[in-house]
């Protein structure tokens, strides 16, 4: 599979996985996706909410950092 774009539809929570924190996940899927540049868009659900924002920031880093763009969705 040689994907163009994912779409990573999240309330950015991280709960399980070999990586939790995020920013250690933004370094992760960067250094990981550096050669094949597969835009990572993020759809944030409901991270707009002040105890949510820093889910805002992990989303848009994630994106901002994989040549890809942040949308957030409000309930």
């Amino acid at each position: 599979m040689a994907p163009e774009a994912i779409f990573f539809v999240s309330d950015g929570a991280p709960v399980s996985g070999k990586i939790v924190n995020p920013p250690e996940i933004v370094q992760a899927i960067a250094g990981w996706n550096h050669v094949r540049r597969v835009s990572v868009h993020a759809v944030g659900i409901d991270t707009n909410d002040t105890t949510t924002a820093m889910f805002a920031r992990f989303m848009r880093g994630l994106s901002g950092t994989n040549w890809g763009d942040y949308v957030a969705v409000d309930r």
